[in-house]
């Protein structure tokens, strides 16, 4: 199980009928989300891992999900946050 989760943005409308979603997100998290291999997102009162098929940057920002192949399904996650596992701090200092 994943605990240290980091909230960075939200889902919005569908955007077309591939499931592909509007993103509401900061700028300055967008390029540690597009490191990110899968994001978590609430579902039935757990943050369920999604793959990330792909991004398109621009006016709107999209995320399209892998298995997520429809308008229907992609509705169902419309307004939800998400999250991307928190990067580990590594201890500073000498070694």
């Amino acid at each position: 199980m994943v605990k240290n989760l980091k909230e960075v943005g939200k889902l919005g409308k569908t955007f077309g009928f591939d499931g592909s979603l509007k993103l509401a997100i900061e700028s300055a998290l967008l390029a540690e989300l597009k490191k990110a291999e899968f994001v978590f997102i609430p579902t039935a009162g757990h943050k369920v891992p999604y793959f990330v098929d792909k991004i398109k940057t621009g006016k709107p920002l999209t995320i399209k999900l892998e298995d997520v192949d429809s308008k229907e399904a992609a509705l169902s996650l419309s307004g939800q946050k998400v999250y991307i596992e928190a990067a580990e701090k590594t201890p500073s200092g000498p070694v």
